[in-house]
């Protein structure tokens, strides 16, 4: 079997991690490899320098494919020897027919796709060999054409170089470069043609914009401004030419980046060495200082947060978040960029952003970016899910009920449902069921309509949808009554049960019916199987005023302090919190003793969800601010709290309730029995 004995061209890159440079000449600093000397006088020799007197040299095992006119599947051949020519022996089994003249062939052999075509990868690998910089196996793509059996390589590509150093110690454990020129691929597949014997590589598909040096287990940078460490790329020829950006990854995953819009072409067979550059070890934004919170609004949106702290002096600075569903670790280039805030400061500046939109059940990649002085830094990366960004309901309360008891006369004691009650219509069956969370609410989502579709939360007075067969006027006992005129305003919210009438007459023109009195009715809990309460009907009811009186202004801890007080959960939702008859400023909630403002309003008492979780652990209560509806019209969402009581008022019309709102808290108010309120549940057992 022939010998194929070939030298490399002019290369850009060394062929593998063993191969080294000669170190003549080191003191040059001009502009790239001087690869243009390509002499072949005879079988054998051919000639390649690198900066006059450095050259690149084969390697033993460096394998190449090579196809000729009269076999299209190509051979491939492995160099026997190492040095600036080598012997290339087969490895596939090549009979005399394949050595006929005209000849192509590429390096590396593993990236060969087709006759003409090459792949570039996407992650390089950084590599010193002997002290002496150098280049993965396989990571400079030649090519050759020849109509001999001397082999003429020429690259395909050219080197992009790095000069780092850092003031402080810095260990790098990636690079990465992306072109600024939208769909300008530095990795992928392309073809390659033939002019002569110069070798041309084409417009790259099925990568993209960015491109990797991977440095392993950490590359230390210079602290040197003078002895900068050196970092090299192999790009495509032609590329760059609108700039870049280089990204700096430390083992400790904190980034640094520089963007150039300049010209930074890239030739082949040279060297685009760039300007030595400080690399910045300080990170202006912590990653455990980035927190992520629900919003407000109880919907899809997540409120996250950092801390930028600048250098020394005043510095102007830009701060958001960057995040994707498909890039592991996202930047300002491939992700979806948030904006903060721009402000100038000397110190620490905390801010917040909303991230709105997010498929449920997905998941995103999240960072916080600060850009200082034109230097971009990031925090690392912080995983959500889209969806309901709140916890569960504490594992504690069982069946939809609370563990601890609330008592509500000077013998009765009871246990609060796990949330506000709602009515679900919008399924084919419908069904009673508690809220999720004890800081839901429904909100205008619809159930301001008459529809008996809507899913609501806010009802009319004593519309638990229980008839009990009477032939009464009070018409308005299902959950979706809206009704407002005056007629039913004055007889149709009545309430029912088994007594007499008990006023004299009844509408103008009717007679008064059996089993509809003014002070009467079966409540929500007593008539309705609620789905995550024991899905039984009678296992909870609704307290009365008298109940709810005692429950906020009588009861008190053993100091005399009362047991609730106006606060928020999530950091923002108002409500009124109602903390149990044992309860103890210990254990998991014992650091929030200082902040608890007993018995005041204006929202002074605030958790977060994660604090909250451990108060609702230890039996606290939270009635969320609802709102109310006055026929099909909501009001006050997000502002009052109305919760009915059981008890109606000697005026046929009205019924009491709690209100609540940021100025008081009134346990005995009272107003039409149509409008629309919260209710919420209890059980004496």
């Amino acid at each position: 079997m022939r010998k194929m004995t070939m030298m490399c061209m002019a290369a850009l890159l060394l062929m593998a991690v063993s191969c080294k440079k000669e170190k003549a000449n080191e003191e040059y600093t001009g502009e790239g490899f001087r690869a243009t000397t390509e002499s072949h006088t005879g079988e054998g020799d051919s000639k390649t320098q690198l900066l006059d007197n450095l050259s690149v040299t084969w390697c033993d095992g460096d394998i190449i494919k090579v196809f000729s006119s009269t076999d299209s599947d190509g051979k491939k051949f492995s160099a026997a020897s190492a040095g600036t020519i080598a012997d290339f022996n087969p490895v596939d089994a090549v009979t005399d027919a394949f050595f006929t003249p005209s000849y192509t062939a590429f390096y590396p052999e593993s990236a060969v796709r087709g006759t003409n075509q090459i792949y570039l990868d996407g992650t390089q690998h950084y590599t010193m060999t002997d002290g002496v910089l150098t280049f993965a196996s396989g990571e400079n793509p030649m090519a050759a054409k020849s109509d001999s059996k001397v082999l003429p390589f020429k690259n395909l590509c050219g080197i992009l170089k790095f000069q780092l150093y850092s003031a402080s110690e810095c260990k790098v454990k990636s690079l990465c470069v992306t072109s600024l020129k939208s769909g300008e691929q530095l990795w992928g597949t392309g073809t390659v043609t033939f002019d002569g014997t110069n070798a041309t590589l084409g417009t790259l598909t099925g990568g993209s914009e960015s491109i990797t040096l991977d440095c392993g287990e950490g590359v230390d940078l210079s602290t040197s401004e003078g002895t900068p460490t050196e970092f090299m790329f192999v790009i495509p020829d032609g590329a760059l030419s609108e700039g870049f950006t280089v990204t700096v990854t430390d083992t400790n995953d904190k980034t640094w980046s520089k963007t150039t819009t300049a010209n930074n072409m890239i030739t082949k067979s040279k060297i685009k060495a760039m300007p030595k550059l400080a690399v910045t070890t300080h990170t202006p934004v912590s990653p455990s200082e980035v927190t992520v919170t629900a919003s407000c609004s109880n919907e899809n949106i997540y409120t996250l947060g950092g801390s930028v702290t600048v250098p020394e002096g005043i510095h102007t600075c830009e701060f958001g978040l960057v995040y994707s569903a498909t890039i592991a670790e996202p930047t300002l280039d491939n992700g979806t960029k948030v904006e903060a805030g721009t402000d100038t400061f000397s110190d620490t500046k905390t801010f917040t952003a909303d991230i709105t939109g997010l498929t449920v059940g997905t998941t995103y990649h999240v960072r916080a970016y600060a850009m200082i002085d034109g230097v971009t830094y990031s925090t690392g990366v912080k995983d959500i899910v889209g969806g309901n960004p709140m916890p569960p309901l504490s594992s504690s309360w069982t069946n939809g009920k609370s563990p601890k008891q609330f008592s509500v006369s000077a013998t009765e004691k009871v246990y609060f449902s796990q949330g506000n009650l709602q009515y679900i219509g919008s399924v084919a069956t419908p069904y009673w069921k508690f809220a999720e969370h004890q800081f839901d609410y429904l909100g205008n989502n619809g159930q301001g309509s008459d529809s008996k579709t809507a899913d609501r939360d806010l009802f009319g007075w004593g519309t638990s949808g229980y008839h009990q067969g009477y032939d009464s006027y009070n018409v308005n006992y299902q959950p979706w009554a809206t009704s407002t005129s005056m007629v039913d305003e004055d007889y149709n919210y009545y309430g029912y049960g088994p007594s007499t009438w008990a006023f004299p007459e009844g509408p103008s023109g009717m007679t008064p019916s059996p089993g509809i009195i003014s002070g009467s009715y079966y409540d929500w809990g007593v008539n309705c199987a609620i789905s995550n309460g024991g899905n039984q009907a009678g296992k909870w009811r609704t307290l009365t005023m008298e109940e709810w009186s005692y429950l906020i202004e009588t009861r008190t801890d053993g100091s005399g302090k009362l047991l609730y007080g106006e606060g928020k959960v999530g950091s923002c939702i108002p409500g009124l919190i109602i903390l149990p008859d044992d309860w103890k400023w210990e254990g998991d909630v014992e650091s929030f003793e200082a902040n608890w403002k007993p018995g005041e309003t204006d929202w002074p008492n605030v958790y977060s969800y994660s604090e909250w979780a451990k108060m609702e652990a230890a039996g606290a209560v939270f009635l969320p601010i609802a709102g109310g509806r006055t026929g099909t019209s909501l009001n006050f969402v997000g502002a009052d709290g109305n919760y009915w009581s059981s008890s109606p008022c000697s005026n046929i019309r009205h019924a009491y309730y709690l209100y609540f709102n940021g100025g008081c808290v009134k346990p005995q108010h009272t107003n039409d029995r149509y409008f629309g309120f919260s209710v919420r549940l209890v059980s004496e057992n």
